[in-house]
């Protein structure tokens, strides 16, 4: 993977680089370890000087890496802090990337060239050999680091197709200066997913013993997944990319893991399924079926309202068919949804509301109703019943009673406008008016010609003194905006003296994003990191204020994933102070 190193070096003096005054020095603490032996390969770019001092200035450098799995396990990888030449010097360090190796196997190999791409030039190291000898034959090769882990944990490795498993997606580390890079949750085919909602300052870090070492355990994602089909359904193993030994000055060394990869084995259900099966599986389900009314008329609504609850996937539940008489017109029935989602699975309940409208007299029962599900704690199915309704429909106002062939009577449908609580129904009655009573060319006419006109001119109105006065608010708020950052990085202190650095990251992170939204006259909705260096470099800001503040708001968006010291907050505190100053400084000249 390729990592981006961002250095920028000051100095008093200014040369001019060459491609061909660079090249990359490689470095070992042994250079023929045995089998199993730790031992460490640093490249390092250099640059060759004639003496004095030089200014290196880019936009970031490169690294394209080797690869060492055939006969070395990668146990630690990183930019390291530099050195540098001073006055009279005849080389300088730019960069040095390093790796912690273990040999797994006797033998030569060649580890291809590492390279350095640095404003547009690639410097490319030259093959390095590594003869590795017998070594201790009882030593352990260590397959990852002890140190730090990722775990896709799941509730039930024995589900039932249909019943819901929680999965917790974490990383376990014991390194001090701990944050992620990145990460990828891994995509499984044959599972429903619902992702469980975090907190508002996300998950919270805790600790947590393993094999008798602790742990810091941060908590990426948590979703409940229910199998859609049964077999064998395999996660594949999620990729973090995490740097240790971080610092205000020092981005840390990098770390490539790879979680665990478990695997589901999904039962089927017993058979025979009961033919009402309702597809659900779960724990503790009711059903309640109510009924507005157990008299009314013809034409007139009657509602009926079936709840559902327990603990299962309800996301999924499906409209039932109620069996009413074919003399009732049934609607599609209204859904409404109660349902959570937590650690603990799926619960709540929903509910269907059905319209229906008898259109013909008389005495009707409705049939039984049952909803059958399957009980994963007794594992079998269960299936829950409300009994019958008799209702009884009487003549209606507007009932019509006709004559067919069979000089039996019916009655008619009547349209309906207007079908919820409140029923009415079409006039079908009609009115005629007379030619003198046209509307054309009348008072209430041409109010309602000029009207729209009126209008168009007031809004324009409104418009351009609502564009003034934002305009004023602008420079206001971009007059005061250190102002109102102090005030809140004074907040920010108040709650660092009370060591509640998750909110003191969090304060902090709203006081600057605050500061660039009034002193740039940016939008929340559009402040991003990019808008805001675009913005203070069109204003003159120097990039290395740029740097210093996008390396502080990236510090509070990670200070979650990261066990957090008093004395790195206090410094990115005064950092932060230092910043808005000089950005005040450079907005004025």
């Amino acid at each position: 993977m390729k990592e981006s190193l961002i250095i920028i070096f000051t100095f008093l003096f200014s040369i001019t680089l060459v491609g061909q005054k660079m090249y990359v020095d490689i470095q070992t603490t042994n250079p023929s370890p045995g089998v199993g032996d730790k031992f460490k390969v640093s490249y390092i770019l250099k640059l060759k000087m004639d003496g004095g001092m030089a200014s290196i200035s880019h936009n970031g450098i490169k690294v394209s890496k080797p690869d060492f799995s055939d006969g070395f396990v990668v146990s630690q990888e990183g930019n390291e802090s530099t050195g540098f030449g001073g006055f009279g010097s005849r080389e300088m360090t730019i960069s040095k990337y390093s790796f912690i190796l273990q040999a797994k196997k006797k033998g030569t190999f060649k580890i291809d060239p590492l390279s350095f791409t640095m404003n547009g030039d690639e410097i490319k190291s030259g093959i390095f050999t590594i003869n590795v000898g017998k070594g201790n034959p009882n030593a352990k090769i260590e397959t990852s680091d002890p140190n730090l882990f990722a775990r896709i944990e799941v509730s039930k490795r024995n589900p039932y197709k249909g019943e819901a498993v929680t999965v917790s997606y974490k990383v376990y580390t014991r390194y001090n200066g701990f944050g992620i890079e990145d990460y990828e949750i891994p995509m499984v085919n044959g599972f429903w997913k619902e992702e469980i909602k975090a907190p508002g300052n996300g998950w919270p870090q805790t600790t947590q013993t393993v094999n008798g070492l602790n742990y810091y355990v941060i908590t990426l994602k948590k979703e409940v997944i229910i199998p859609q089909k049964t077999g064998k359904l395999k996660f594949d193993p999620m990729p973090v990319t995490a740097l240790i030994g971080r610092s205000l000055f020092n981005r840390g060394q990098q770390k490539q893991i790879s979680s665990n990869a478990p695997t589901i084995t999904v039962k089927s259900l017993p058979t025979p399924t009961p033919p009402n099966f309702s597809n659900q599986v779960g724990s503790n389900y009711k059903i309640n079926l109510a009924y507005s009314t157990n008299t009314l008329k013809t034409n007139e609504p009657l509602d009926v309202k079936l709840k559902i609850s327990g603990k299962g996937n309800l996301k999924q539940l499906t409209a039932p068919s109620l069996n009413f008489p074919q003399d009732f017109e049934v609607f599609d029935p209204e859904i409404k949804e109660n349902v959570k989602v937590g650690s603990s699975g799926i619960n709540g309940s929903k509910s269907f509301n059905f319209l229906v409208i008898p259109r013909h007299r008389g005495t009707f029962e409705l049939p039984e109703y049952s909803f059958t599900y399957f009980d994963v704690n007794t594992k079998k199915y269960k299936t829950l019943t409300h009994p019958s309704k008799t209702i009884t429909v009487n003549k209606g106002d507007n009932e019509v009673v006709t004559t067919n062939g069979n000089n039996s009577t019916n009655t008619t449908k009547q349209n309906v406008e207007i079908l919820n609580s409140d029923i009415r129904h079409i006039d079908e009655q009609t009115r005629l008016f007379a030619k003198k009573d046209t509307f054309y060319n009348t008072t209430t006419y041409w109010i309602l010609v000029i009207l729209p006109l009126f209008v168009a001119v007031v809004f324009y109105i409104i418009t351009i003194l609502k564009r003034t006065r934002n305009t004023d608010e602008n420079k206001y708020k971009s007059k005061n905006a250190s102002k109102l950052a102090t005030q809140k990085l004074r907040k920010a202190s108040d709650l660092l003296s009370n060591n509640q650095h998750l909110d003191f990251y969090d304060e902090l992170n709203k006081a600057l994003n605050n500061y660039c939204s009034h002193k740039l006259s940016l939008p929340m909705a559009s402040l991003t990191k990019d808008a805001i260096s675009k913005s203070l470099k069109a204003k003159n800001v120097s990039p290395q204020t740029v740097s210093n503040l996008i390396k502080i708001l990236d510090q509070c968006e990670m200070a979650r994933f990261s066990p957090i010291t008093q004395e790195g907050a206090e410094q990115t505190l005064e950092e932060s102070k230092l910043i808005i100053n000089q950005i005040e400084k450079d907005v004025k000249k």
